[in-house]
């Protein structure tokens, strides 16, 4: 489900706005910076250069952390931006996003509060059109959310923490941003999640969802909104789930009773085959006799 739903992982870090249109530019790809609007490609120094040397340099050490996949040095590198200059609205959302990544690769917690006060301390130090920036930000938040979910459910660290704060996130992709549809899906999607990980991958002490899951109603509620809206046919991921659920208990049961067919066969013909021996048996010792 988390696939497939909202931008790749890398693209909800927003760099700077394109020096041309005003749009919002994502991670560089291959040290170049490509505007998802106007499609014009910028070097760091075109984005950077009016702030300073220092600021330009760990811009793009960060992003260059990111491009690597190393979230933990990212955010020690916009934390620097921020040491340097508070108001730098790049740099609080990189903050957020990458300080999530690391948090997560480092303690498989996930706080949804510290990245939404990072969001809004952006939102505060921003110095353009301050509700179509809050949109576009709502939509990066729910890419990051999105891409969360699939990374805690992967690792088996999809406990009822991280799962409310995946759905804290979304809500404000819900309440703020645009694609409602994908939104309303990912929230289904996140809030119907119950899969037991391995073993291997579960962590001490924590309680691992089973079909009577805490979040059962919200993701019903939004399934309902989704029937309801746009389509009273529309099959959900809830209820395709559900469907799935049904065939494998129906698959179970067809196995089981050809398995109690197969058992009651070969029992009979046990029992045939002694027979016919204990028959044979029979006109052996009346033959001798």
């Amino acid at each position: 489900m988390a696939d497939g739903i909202g931008p790749k992982p890398k693209q909800v870090f927003v760099a700077s706005r394109c020096p041309k249109c005003g749009g919002l530019l994502g991670a560089p790809e291959k040290g170049k910076y490509t505007c998802e609007y106007c499609g014009t490609t910028f070097l760091p120094g075109e984005i950077f250069g009016d702030k300073g040397v220092d600021l330009q340099k760990f811009y793009e050490r960060a992003l260059s952390a990111v491009e690597e996949g190393d979230y933990g040095r990212a955010n020690e590198y916009f934390e620097r931006i921020l040491e340097t200059n508070s108001s730098e609205y790049q740099a609080w959302v990189g903050k957020g996003i990458a300080g999530a990544y690391a948090r997560l690769g480092e303690s498989q917690v996930l706080e949804a509060g510290e990245v939404l006060s990072c969001v809004d301390m952006a939102l505060e130090h921003y110095d353009g059109e301050a509700a179509a920036f809050e949109t576009q930000l709502a939509d990066r938040v729910g890419a990051l959310a999105v891409d969360l979910f699939g990374r805690v459910t992967e690792e088996g660290a999809n406990d009822e923490k991280n799962m409310r704060a995946i759905l804290d996130l979304l809500a404000f992709w819900e309440e703020k941003g645009t694609n409602e549809l994908e939104c309303w899906l990912a929230t289904v999607a996140a809030a119907e999640k119950q899969a037991v990980p391995p073993k291997a991958k579960r962590k001490p002490g924590v309680t691992y969802w089973t079909f009577d899951y805490p979040f059962r109603a919200i993701a019903e509620e939004y399934a309902a909104k989704i029937r309801e809206k746009y389509d009273s046919a529309f099959t959900t991921a809830f209820e395709r789930r559900a469907e799935s659920r049904d065939r494998l208990l129906k698959s179970f049961k067809t196995v089981g009773k050809y398995l109690l067919i197969g058992a009651a066969v070969a029992v009979a013909v046990v029992v045939i085959i002694f027979v016919v021996l204990f028959i044979l048996g029979l006109f052996g010792l009346s033959y001798f006799f």
